[in-house]
């Protein structure tokens, strides 16, 4: 679990991983940025889709392919592979979303508006520095692509490498160098048809025990320490009945062993699988339990599509390390958990971390070109719902993000709080630097809501996610998931859990009582938001007319009363919480409106 590194997800080798802690070769003279645009374009069918994507980015001489169509629960997803004469232009993709036969949001890159191609052949083999470099490395694929560069469109090639089976590189070169490599896994530093039983650690021994790192709860190389053994609890497990034996597999996840150290997974001829610590089978029924108890989670909230298919997770794996990760380029799917340090699937928090980027994975398909922002964002999906399961278990020290595995002299764990300021920061390399601040934020929200309305709203809003996806571009996806699930009635509290962070601007700020334009002022704007009445001041004209409507256009209920010539009372009970507009005509017609909220 450790320092998960973000990573460029293969361009035609499906796969994505996550490690812990270990460091991933990125060299990359690429970074492309993401722009998003709001309409409300009809269609008949879904051809008509990338005829509107056209017109509307004005891009007709580019040639779109569709590359992957997802349905959340309100809405379709569709992304596009942006080509030019045939050929693929490098991390350059645009999404369309479609509600009520309607196209509601387009998001696409920065590059789709480079045009020049710089006017060289495409390379016929890897460049030397490829061979020179790598050469301990199997080059698994090549394919000429267009890969944006000051302005141009480069021929260059792109070779999928890797070193059995341990590292995956994605890297683009053109005849005479490497122009960017990323290594793709991520370091993250059956038949349902018995349930059993099984000790597990729900989720950590000490959150349940509410204690930090120290002795006698320590690692202490997987001894069986009893005070560590007694914070195992009994769960149900549901698992298969195979040839006369039960076995850790299910339709969600089936435990294997795919890496080395070779250990023999747990089975028990009854269904029974009571282990401690210091036996193997006990990681092997964590992983199981936990992954199995957060798929049924989001199964219940209606996004049984999740990641769409059965992983395969080997709880003793690479060697040894002090990391984990995820790969997508077996079939299926698959998850390494390491053994270093305190073993990291004993740790419920780094079970549903990685599995989350499954669910991602499931969500948006493959999206070469990641910025760092944008992993970040990923990352910070992962340690949420990893706190948020754990938060919903226990809530002691809920914030210590992987509170078991890290926070001790393994390695530092990561934070679910944040002081940091989003306009003050700066997204490097390092996309794990940064993650506390988009936690902090999500979690705000799951705390205010609760975690099935929060987590409905962040995975409806995870399909949205493009490779430069901002921060405040995916506050803002989740706020307009509030919109589509709940009548945006979780606005206020929603949009203010970003505003804390400075990733959306203050847009009414709680102690303010007064909004003015011109001649015109609204006194008691902070009470109204309270369900409270609102005065309009007007001294120069007359108000004549107010109206209030949803951000939707929907017109509300209001009740007006005047003071005097000077000042309109402003009313109106029924309102649920959320943002909107106030609408003043004057005597004379003037127009002037203003937003205001409710709580």
């Amino acid at each position: 679990m450790k320092t998960p590194v973000s990573i460029l997800l293969s361009f035609f080798i499906s796969f994505i991983g996550f490690a812990q802690k270990g460091h991933v070769e990125h060299q990359s003279h690429f970074e492309n940025t993401y722009q998003s645009i709001s309409l409300n374009k009809p269609i008949q069918n879904e051809q008509d889709i990338t005829t509107v994507v056209k017109d509307v980015l004005n891009i007709n001489e580019h040639e779109l392919e569709l590359t992957q169509s997802k349905n959340s629960k309100t809405a379709l997803y569709n992304t596009y592979q942006l080509k030019l004469n045939n050929y693929s232009i490098f991390g350059s993709f645009i999404k369309a979303t479609v509600r009520n036969k309607k196209i509601t949001h387009i998001s696409y890159p920065n590059s789709i508006y480079i045009t020049t191609i710089n006017q060289g052949d495409f390379p016929l083999r890897p460049c030397p520095e490829v061979n020179k470099k790598y050469s301990n490395y199997t080059i698994t694929s090549t394919s000429s692509i267009y890969f944006p560069k000051s302005d141009q469109l480069v021929p260059a090639l792109l070779v999928e490498l890797n070193d059995n089976h341990t590292n995956y590189l994605q890297l683009i070169c053109d005849a005479e160098s490497i122009l960017h490599v990323e290594n793709t896994v991520k370091f993250f530093r059956g038949p349902n048809d018995t349930m059993a039983t099984a000790m597990v650690f729900n989720p950590d021994p000490l959150t349940t025990a509410n204690r930090t790192y120290a002795a006698p709860y320590h690692d202490n190389n997987d001894a069986d320490i009893a005070e560590l053994n007694n914070e195992r609890v009994a769960v149900n497990l549901l698992v298969s009945y195979l040839n006369n034996k039960f076995v850790l597999e299910n339709d969600f996840v089936a435990i294997r062993d795919h890496s080395n150290p070779t250990i023999a997974i747990a089975e028990s001829s009854t269904p029974s699988f009571n282990f401690t610590r210091s036996q193997s089978g006990f990681e092997d029924v964590m992983v199981l339990y936990h992954i199995t108890n957060f798929k049924e989670h989001i199964n219940g909230l209606g996004y049984t599509s999740l990641p769409g298919y059965r992983v395969e997770a080997d709880p003793h794996a690479l060697s040894g390390a002090d990391q984990s990760a995820f790969y997508q380029n077996f079939n299926p799917p698959r998850i390494l958990f390491g053994e270093g340090g305190v073993d990291d699937a004993e740790d419920a928090d780094v079970i549903i971390h990685e599995y989350i980027h499954a669910v991602v994975n499931g969500a948006i398909g493959v999206s070469p070109g990641n910025t760092t922002e944008r992993n970040t964002i990923e990352e910070a999906l992962a340690d949420y719902f990893a706190g948020s399961y754990s938060r919903a278990i226990n809530s002691f020290n809920f914030e210590k993000i992987f509170s078991w595995d890290g926070h001790n002299e393994f390695w530092d764990g990561r934070e679910g709080s944040s002081q940091k300021n989003y306009q003050l920061i700066n997204f490097g390399g390092d996309i794990y630097e940064h993650t506390d601040i988009l936690v902090s934020c999500l979690l705000h929200i799951d705390q205010l809501l609760g975690r099935n309305v929060a987590d409905e709203m962040i995975l409806e809003a995870i399909y949205n996610l493009s490779p430069g996806t901002t921060m405040p571009q995916f506050a803002w996806d989740v706020v307009r998931a509030d919109s589509v699930l709940n009548g945006g009635q979780n606005f206020f509290q929603v949009y203010n859990a970003f505003v804390a962070r400075n990733i959306l601007p203050v847009w009414i700020s709680l102690p303010e009582n007064k909004l003015s334009s011109n001649t015109l002022e609204l006194r008691g704007s902070y009470n109204f938001a309270r369900g409270y009445e609102l005065t309009i001041y007007s001294p120069d004209e007359t108000v004549s007319a107010v109206e209030l409507f949803s951000l939707s256009g929907k017109a509300m209920p209001l009740f007006t009363s005047n003071n005097n010539e000077a000042e309109t009372v402003v009313r109106s009970a029924s309102l649920k919480p959320g943002m909107y507009l106030l609408k003043v005509i004057t005597e004379k017609g003037r127009v002037k409106s203003f937003k205001i909220a409710r709580y």
